[in-house]
Parts: C-alpha cells; sequence; structure tokens
C-alpha cells in the first residue's frame, strides 16, 4: 500500500473514531436519559483522540481535523500532495460517523 493510501485509511478510521466517540457520547447520553455533562464530554473526545493517536499517529501523525491539516501544511511539515488524501479521508470519515450514529439512532 503506498504512502497516501495509508494515510487516507488512516485518517478515515481515526477520524471516525472522533466522531463516534465524542459526538457519538452526547446525543446517546441524551437518547438514553444520561446527564454527561462538560466533563463527559471532555473525557469522551480527549479518549477518542488519545486512542486514534496511538493506533494511527506514526502513519500520519493523525491529523483527525482538517484545519489542522491545513496548519500542518502551512508550517511545511506535511507534503502539499498528502494534503488532498488527509483532508478527504477526515471528510468522508465525518460523514461515514454520522451515518452510523444516526442509523443506530433510526433503528432504536
Amino acid at each position: 500500500m503506498s504512502r497516501t493510501a495509508r494515510i487516507f485509511v488512516a485518517e478515515l478510521i481515526g477520524t471516525m473514531i472522533l466522531i463516534l466517540g465524542g459526538p457519538g457520547t452526547v446525543i446517546f447520553g441524551q437518547f438514553l436519559g444520561f446527564n454527561i455533562g462538560v466533563l463527559g464530554v471532555s473525557l469522551a473526545f480527549g479518549l477518542s483522540l488519545l486512542c486514534a493517536a496511538y493506533l494511527f499517529g506514526h502513519i500520519s501523525g493523525c491529523h483527525i481535523n482538517p484545519a489542522v491539516t491545513v496548519a500542518m501544511w502551512a508550517l511545511k511539515r506535511t507534503d502539499k500532495r498528502d494534503v488532498p488524501a488527509y483532508i478527504l479521508g477526515q471528510i468522508i470519515s465525518a460523514m461515514v460517523g454520522a451515518i452510523i450514529l444516526w442509523s443506530i439512532l433510526q433503528t432504536g
């Protein structure tokens, strides 16, 4: 697998982990009637990002956010030919993660 393909897959899975772990915690908490609170949401996002960073940080740097990718490109820490793979993986993954959350709630 090429370097660009590994970056794409790593960002795809890493961003999905963040979407399912962060907003998913809030959505399921509200759906089930739990009061998660600010601390619970913060921990959910932080632990999701930590898991993604440990899993994929060595492959892509685990940007997980197009703003981070653009900042890393502007600082010349990311090659410009890899930027589309990062951003495309992040956007597709965010949509897939949102669809997964939506489909779980529709079946419940």
